[in-house]
C-alpha cells in the first residue's frame, strides 16, 4: 500500500501537480474514490489552501464540493446545474469563513438567489436543480 500511494503522489508530481494537490489526490484515491472525484476534492482542498484557509476549513469545503457533484452530477451538462453549483459553494464557503451556522442553509439560500438572478422572469426556476429548492 505504501508503495502504491508513493508511486501515485510522484506520479502526479511528475505531471506537475502540487505537493498539495497530490497528497490529497493520492489519499482519496486510496479511499476508492474514482479519479474524477479525487481530482473535485484535491483541486478545492489546494485551492482552499492557497486562499490562506485552515486544514480543517479546506477539507470541509473540499468535501462538500465533491459531494455537491457526487449528488447532482447528471446535471453538470446544463447551465443550471452548473451555475447552481458555482453559488452554493460559493455561499457554503463564504458561511465557513464567516462561522455561519448552518453553512449548508445558508448556501441554500444563497443558490435560491443565483438561480432567481439568471431566470429573472420566472415564479419558479426550472424543475431539476434541487429537491428542496422545489419544497421550499
Amino acid at each position: 500500500m505504501f508503495i502504491e500511494k508513493l508511486d501515485i503522489y510522484k506520479s502526479l508530481l511528475a505531471k506537475g501537480k502540487s505537493p498539495i494537490y497530490a497528497k490529497q489526490y493520492t489519499l482519496h484515491f486510496l479511499d476508492d474514490y474514482g479519479l474524477e472525484f479525487c481530482d473535485l476534492y484535491a483541486s478545492k482542498y489546494e485551492e482552499c489552501i492557497n486562499k490562506g484557509r485552515d486544514e480543517e476549513k479546506a477539507k470541509i469545503i473540499a468535501t462538500t464540493y465533491e459531494d455537491l457533484y457526487d449528488q447532482y452530477w447528471p446535471e453538470d451538462d446544463n447551465i443550471l446545474g452548473i451555475e447552481g453549483h458555482k453559488a452554493y459553494i460559493k455561499g457554503f464557503e463564504y458561511a465557513i469563513d464567516n462561522g455561519i451556522n448552518p453553512p449548508e442553509d445558508f448556501a441554500e439560500e444563497y443558490e435560491k438567489e443565483a438561480i432567481a438572478r439568471l431566470f429573472p422572469d420566472e415564479k419558479d426556476p426550472p424543475l431539476g436543480l434541487r429537491v428542496n429548492m422545489m419544497t421550499s
